[in-house]
């Protein structure tokens, strides 16, 4: 994790995985853990599943009839199952080139600032394209539903509106429809579910301060 999170392809490129993984447990922990184990723990609160989910990636998965590609969309089944099979195991994971221009954030809530798992993950990326507001957004959600979700309501608003403060605030509250958080003793559901408007609408003004100075 470590070795992704400072590589300087990674930083350019995929600024949102890099952003994901280095928020994954402690700095020593990161120097063992990977990419391919994160996402095959499948933990609803694994931090680079959201960032696998919005990048739209695609997991090679080897077997003895040989490999097939699954969507990240399509590899988590619940809590810490996947359709990864018994006689099968992960050789590659795939992300389409990144767009030319566009932002990505990842932003985390935790009960400390490090080495904590994930209250809430909100992973946001976004590029231009042919929708009515000119930009594509994608939310990505961790930890508040048993698996990484997209927050598609939420994506539907962003793509039909012109970005800016009343959408933002409109999608960040729409995500808060994809979440099914439960209770224990990390946090309270309602808080969980608060939480994901918040950093939702924190990141999507990021993104849009990083596609405004980039333009």
């Amino acid at each position: 994790m470590n070795a992704l999170v400072s590589d300087p392809n990674v930083r350019a490129h995929y600024p949102l995985l890099a952003q994901a993984a280095g928020t994954v447990a402690s700095y020593q922990l990161r120097n063992r853990a990977t990419l391919g184990g994160n996402l095959c723990n499948a933990s609803p609160c694994a931090d680079t599943s959201p960032a696998a989910l919005v990048l739209e990636a695609e997991l090679d998965l080897l077997g003895p009839i040989g490999v097939r590609a699954v969507p990240a969309g399509q590899f988590f089944t619940g809590p810490g199952q996947t359709v990864l099979r018994p006689d099968e195991f992960l050789t590659a994971i795939r992300f389409p080139p990144p767009p030319a221009s566009g932002g990505a954030r990842y932003l985390k809530l935790g009960r400390c600032k490090s080495g904590d798992l994930s209250l809430v993950g909100v992973a946001v990326c976004a590029l231009s394209n042919g929708t009515s507001s000119g930009h594509r957004f994608r939310i990505g959600l961790g930890s508040v539903a048993p698996t990484a979700v997209r927050a598609t309501g939420a994506e539907a608003i962003l793509a039909a509106n012109a970005p800016g403060a009343e959408t933002f605030a409109r999608a960040a509250r729409e995500a808060m429809a994809a979440a099914s958080p439960i209770t224990d003793v990390r946090g309270s559901a309602a808080y969980q579910t608060a939480m994901v408007r918040t950093l939702t609408l924190r990141a999507l003004r990021d993104v849009w301060v990083q596609i405004q100075e980039g333009s």
